[in-house]
């Protein structure tokens, strides 16, 4: 069951880091100046619930599947699937949320909106890794 849950919320944060970036990162830069602050706050405030508790279920449900093996997912993977999970949140903490305060800060910045695009790439592999990791283990034929 840990690793069920552990395989939806990575494929929930999957399907949200691609759509972020893709589509709503790269949108900062066709937002007026005059606008921008306003919509940094909103986006600021709305984010939050959607990825907050995917995340911590994920840290959570993988940090349990060391503990709680499953058969599913080799003692290895496990530990693979944490460090992926812990690069992540270090991406997160290194390069996104301070580009989001600069922008809240200063307002439209085109080399900070394109630094957090380049950036986010990082998170955005890491969980397309996680999800095909975690799906492969889901869906492997037993022996």
């Amino acid at each position: 069951m840990l690793l069920i849950i552990q395989l939806v919320a990575c494929a929930w944060m999957t399907g949200i880091i691609w759509l972020i970036q893709l589509v709503h990162y790269p949108m900062f830069e066709a937002i007026s100046e005059t606008h921008f602050q306003g919509w940094m706050d909103r986006h600021t405030k709305t984010i939050g619930p959607i990825v907050g508790l995917p995340m911590l279920i994920e840290v959570a449900s993988g940090l349990a599947l060391l503990y709680w093996p499953s058969p599913k997912l080799p003692e290895f993977w496990a530990f693979v699937n944490i460090g992926l999970i812990a690069l992540i949140f270090i991406a997160t903490a290194m390069f996104s949320i301070p580009a989001h305060r600069q922008l809240a800060l200063t307002g439209k910045d085109s080399q900070v909106i394109q630094r957090l695009v380049s950036w986010n790439w990082i998170r955005t592999i890491t969980w397309t890794l996680r999800l095909i990791l975690l799906l492969c283990c889901v869906f492997e034929k037993s022996s």
